[in-house]
């Protein structure tokens, strides 16, 4: 609904006024105008009413709404919060503020929107109000994709490898361990290719991204493969995939092998374990013997 007043309409009704009665006149147009502006929800937008007097201009801005919004009883009473699963209410309401008492039309919604999107799990962060005492503010959480080793700090990441948090690390350990410098922004790619040999990747227990350029393969039996960089002719989708098919004829990961380096396509180089090499030189020396 459009609401306008016209600066002759007012001048009419001055002249039609009677001696004396020129201030009431204008007190009920100003409170008809706040009736209509609350109305309309123009309130939210800041206007400036110019009633063509000889030398007022009656300017309706921050402070007039505010009060206007006091007066009519529209300060915010509730905040309602929806899809704070793991965010911590408290942390969020400390971060957007002391919302509560005040007039609901200069509560700044973006500025809430931002201070809430610095949580680590808020992803998103929708805040509209509700006439006359409520703030909403609808929350949108990361997803916990990955455990990421720094240094000595392990966060939890999201997909796009952004942390979330250091917290209760413990509660996300099934959760796949990259380790290293990069690894979060590489993992989903690298995910994504081991992801094609599902019985090989249950059995690794970590990920290991060496110089921001290619990932090592750690397996729970402590083994390590060894993969190359992509952008080549040789890709690590083909070494996983010619190393699965060997773990499958061949029960690699069962030896004692410490490193498997499937960094070159025409051949696999290993390194045996302490036992391995053992058990390597027994054998040695006892076919010397029988030699």
């Amino acid at each position: 609904m459009d609401y306008a007043v016209r600066a002759s309409d007012l001048n009419k009704a001055e002249r039609k006024a009677p001696r004396g009665s020129l201030v009431s006149m204008r007190q009920v147009v100003s409170r008809h105008l706040r009736g209509l502006l609350l109305a309309s929800g123009l309130l939210g937008a800041g206007v400036a009413v110019h009633m063509g007097w000889a030398s007022q201009v009656i300017i309706l801005g921050s402070d007039w709404l505010s009060r206007g919004a006091v007066n009519a009883g529209m300060v915010v009473a509730q905040l309602d919060v929806r899809g704070a699963h793991r965010t911590d209410e408290d942390m969020l309401l400390h971060s957007v503020g002391d919302l509560l008492g005040r007039p609901i039309l200069s509560v700044d919604l973006l500025a809430i929107k931002a201070h809430a999107e610095e949580l680590g799990w808020v992803q998103q962060a929708h805040v509209t109000r509700q006439l006359p005492a409520t703030i909403n503010i609808e929350i949108v959480e990361r997803v916990p994709f990955a455990l990421w080793q720094m240094e000595n700090e392990v966060w939890v990441i999201d997909q796009a490898g952004v942390k979330i948090t250091a917290d209760a690390i413990e509660e996300f350990r099934n959760l796949p361990f990259i380790i290293g410098e990069g690894a979060p922004q590489a993992y989903k790619e690298i995910a994504d290719v081991l992801g094609r040999e599902q019985q090989l990747m249950a059995r690794v227990s970590s990920l290991i991204r060496v110089g921001d350029r290619r990932w090592d393969v750690l397996f729970a039996s402590g083994a390590r493969l060894r993969l190359p960089e992509p952008g080549g002719a040789y890709m690590p989708e083909d070494a996983w995939q010619r190393f699965a098919m060997m773990e499958r004829d061949h029960q690699l990961l069962s030896r004692e092998v410490a490193v498997f380096d499937m960094r070159q396509p025409d051949r696999m180089v290993v390194n045996l374990t302490d036992a391995g090499e053992k058990d390597l030189k027994n054998k040695t020396t006892q076919a010397d013997r029988s030699t």
